[in-house]
């Protein structure tokens, strides 16, 4: 019996179809200049969506990116590009235990600690079509990618520790109805 989830050629397909598109208006779109007067690519934006989570950061394109929307607004169409799930907005506030929000063919569950335990994020989905590497979200200035574990059969988890600031952060801003998520 076939299978009715994609295949990795296909989402790899998409990607490249969705990336094309951002070619195409990024290619008619004003220069944007980085803080080392050169102006911002496409291939700085696909490199730094597509950078490990422990890669450090580019200061001159984080400046860009924090100081102008224009940047701003094309590195997230590349992130939603090269996403295997994305939501333009965040878990929505909701009432009860677990709050949950579908981002392209995955579920993410936000459940609510007990008094004494810190939050988990579990992500459910196709992970045999490729797992996601890292999950980054953004609300407003705001942003937070934090790498994703491997997966446990068709599921990866996530303590949100609050004493560590990158899951606070990460648990703070998926609480948020406003905030756009990208699994990479």
């Amino acid at each position: 019996m076939a299978s009715f989830e994609p295949g990795r050629d296909l989402l790899r397909d998409v990607a490249a179809a969705h990336l094309a598109r951002t070619l195409a208006a990024d290619a008619v779109a004003a220069a944007i200049d980085l803080d080392d007067e050169r102006p911002l690519r496409l291939a700085d934006l696909l490199a730094y969506a597509t950078r490990s989570p422990d890669q450090p950061a580019s200061f001159a394109l984080e400046r860009t990116l924090r100081g102008d929307d224009a940047a701003l607004g094309r590195y997230r169409r590349v992130l939603a590009a090269l996403s295997s799930g994305h939501s333009p907005v965040a878990l929505a506030a909701a009432s009860g235990q677990v709050v949950s929000r579908q981002a392209g063919p995955f579920r993410l569950s936000l459940h609510a600690g007990e008094a004494d335990a810190a939050p988990a994020l579990v992500i459910a989905g196709p992970m045999a079509a490729g797992a996601p590497q890292s999950i980054e979200v953004h609300d407003g200035d705001e942003r937070v990618r934090l790498g994703l574990p491997a997966p446990i059969g068709a599921q990866i988890a996530i303590l949100l520790d609050p004493d560590r600031g990158d899951t606070a952060a990460l648990d703070r801003l998926l609480r948020r109805p406003t905030s756009e998520i990208f699994l990479v």
